[in-house]
């Protein structure tokens, strides 16, 4: 199912099921060189281990360091004289916030980086698939 999803065939799996066994004995060639195409990805490589601390315990790269909280103290303002407004709060909460997002997902990036071969095997065989005719525009209707 997952290959006939990667391939952009979603009718494969339900055409073999209707098809009787003299059906499979009368495969075309263009049936066999799609088989070939499906069997083609067995198994992809393992992806590059992850580092390891000065102390040898692996660094999970899907969690970035901390960002460090504000040096200023927050204020509970005790009258109406004294109260930060809204928009300086949201504001400051923003910007730190923002500095948290983009540390996630600069971690999340350098994660991906670990399964890089495998990405580009499955790129490469999927450009290969939508280099070949669909199996939607040779159903039949």
């Amino acid at each position: 199912m997952c290959r006939s999803w990667i391939q952009n065939k979603p009718l494969q799996s339900i055409e073999k099921n209707h098809t009787s066994d003299e059906g499979d004995k009368k495969k075309t060639t263009n049936d066999s060189e799609d088989d070939e195409d499906t069997k083609g990805i067995i198994e992809l490589p393992a992806p590059v281990p992850p580092p390891k601390d000065k102390d040898g315990n692996v660094k999970d790269l899907r969690i970035p360091s901390p960002v460090p909280q504000p040096s200023e103290k927050f204020f509970m303002a005790s009258d109406d004289t004294e109260v930060v407004p809204v928009s300086v709060l949201l504001a400051g909460h923003q910007t730190r916030w923002k500095t948290v997002r983009q540390k996630w997902k600069e971690a999340a990036m350098a994660n991906e980086e670990r399964y890089k071969e495998s990405a580009a095997i499955l790129l490469k065989a999927m450009s290969n698939d939508l280099d070949a005719p669909s199996q939607l525009e040779s159903a039949p209707t």
